[in-house]
Order: structure tokens, then sequence, then C-alpha cells
């Protein structure tokens, strides 16, 4: 696996491709924060504390943005194009074992994503020095961007064991990605809004526990779902780390931070989505082969 890794990686880094994406991504989110602080600095009486949650903010949006997009569809490539190069046969025929082929596939591109994280940390840091949060707060949102690397990493490299070509790989994954990011909370958000207009049923949807902690499970799958109910939390200043205080309309009680769950669902899915992809690349390649 180690060969593997090596070899993956330094691909990422060789040339002026991983300079080109690291100077336009920092270009963008430099650009993007120094807008937010110019237009609330200008603004009259702005708590200098607001400024850097909004800096915090942008920069974790903007991460977790760029991670949705290219996580899934990095690794279905990365595994994919052994296939497009023919050279998936050759590389089952080494004594490296299946799962760690598909580690090895998985982490050099996690790395390479990580660090894009780890480049916007200077901002981080910024929002923290004008105030607003706490180092806390840069922990969790790495910690987000993290699972989200990792789970959707774990996506692509699923797909890329059952799809015949790369591009067909990275198109579905990157499908499912954003209906897991985007779709799922756009659609929690279309159901609330038809609930709200009989509100007896929405009282009591909300007051049942179970179809709500279900619901927060479901939703936990979005890093941006995590992430706005931490910032959320940040702003009513009743943040703490591990559970979140529901409001009254939302049933009341506490429970999980979403970011918390998200952590503990990747864990148990992440290691499943390897070994099913381990097995798949074993059956895909039997039948290409003819065995």
């Amino acid at each position: 696996m180690k060969a593997i890794l090596q070899k993956e990686f330094r691909s990422y880094l060789r040339g002026n491709r991983a300079f080109t994406t690291l100077s336009i991504y920092l270009f963008i989110l430099s650009g993007l924060c120094v807008l937010i602080y110019a237009g609330q600095s200008e603004s009259g009486f702005v708590d200098r504390s607001e400024i850097g949650l909004s800096l915090y903010s942008t920069a974790a949006a903007v991460a977790l943005f760029q991670l949705t997009f290219f996580a899934p569809s990095l690794n279905a490539s990365s595994l994919g194009s052994e296939r497009d190069r023919q050279t998936i046969d050759v590389l089952m025929v080494t004594p490296v074992r299946r799962y760690q082929i598909i580690l090895g596939k998985l982490i050099a591109p996690c790395l390479f994503l990580f660090l894009l994280s780890l480049a916007s940390l200077p901002i981080g840091a910024l929002a923290l020095l004008i105030g607003g949060i706490e180092a806390r707060d840069l922990w969790i949102a790495l910690a987000i961007q993290l699972v989200t690397v990792l789970g959707y990493g774990s996506i692509g490299i699923w797909g890329a064991s059952w799809a015949k070509t790369s591009r067909g790989a990275m198109m579905a994954t990157l499908g499912l990605a954003l209906v897991l990011a985007i779709g799922l909370p756009l659609l929690a958000i279309l159901v609330l809004a038809v609930l709200s207009n009989d509100q007896p049923l929405f009282d009591s949807i909300m007051n049942n526990g179970f179809i709500r902690n279900l619901g927060v499970v479901a939703l936990s799958f979005s890093p941006f779902f995590s992430l706005i109910m931490w910032i959320q939390s940040v702003t009513d200043g009743q943040a703490t780390t591990w559970t979140l205080d529901l409001q009254g309309q939302l049933g009341g009680g506490t429970i999980l931070q979403p970011w918390v769950i998200s952590v503990l669902l990747w864990l148990v899915l992440i290691p499943f989505l390897i070994w099913r992809s381990s097995k798949q690349l074993q059956k895909s390649v039997a039948h290409s082969s003819g065995g």
C-alpha cells in the first residue's frame, strides 16, 4: 500500500497542477474575505466579533464547497483511471491486497484535498484574532472537512469499483455527493415550508422525537448542514462542543451536534464502503477477464 500511496500522492504534486489549484483556491477565498471585511468595516458600528464570525463562516463554507466537488470526482478518477488504461489487471496480480489498493487510491487524493483545507487555516487564525470564534471552532470546522474528504472520497472509490469508465464513475459519484450535501437540506427546507402551512401537523411532527431525530441523522450526511448548525449555535452564544439545544418551535430538547452525528455515521460507512469496493473490484476484474 505504501508504494501505491507514494505513487498516487506524487502524481498530484507533480507539475504545476497542485500549485495552480492551491493558488486559485486561496486567491478566491482571500478575495471573498477581503470583500466581507471591507464591507462590514465600512458599514458603521459593527461588532468586531461579527466580522470574525463572518470570515470564519466564509472560509469554512468555501472549503466545504470545493471538497464536495473534488473529493468524489478525484477519488473516482484515481481508481477509474487504472481501468481506462487497462492496468487494473496488472495491479490486481501484485502482492498488494485488494483493500490496500483501495486504501492507497483513497488516501492519496484525500491528503491532497486536505492540504487545501489546511491552507485556509491562516484566514481562520485571522478570524480568531479579530474575535467572534474560539480555537475550538477552527478544529470543529477542520473535523467537518476531514469527514467530508474521507466520506465523499470513499463514495468516489466505491463508484469507481462499479463503473466501467472513470468518467462515468466521476459523474455518478459527484451527483450522489451533491444530492447528499445540497439536495437533502433543500428537500428538508421544502418539506418544512409545506408542513408550516398546517401548524397542528407541523407541531406534531416536530414533537415526535423519533421522526425529528431521524431527520437530523439524515441531514448530517450534508457537511453544510453540520456547519450551518454549528455557526448558528455560535451566533446564538449557546455553542457546546457535543450537544445542541433545539428551539421550542423544533420541539425543544437536546441532541448531539450534527457534526458529531456525521463523524459517527462516516466511521461506520467508510470501512463498509472500502470493504464493498474491494469486493466489487475483484468481481469486476474477474468479469472483464472472463474469469
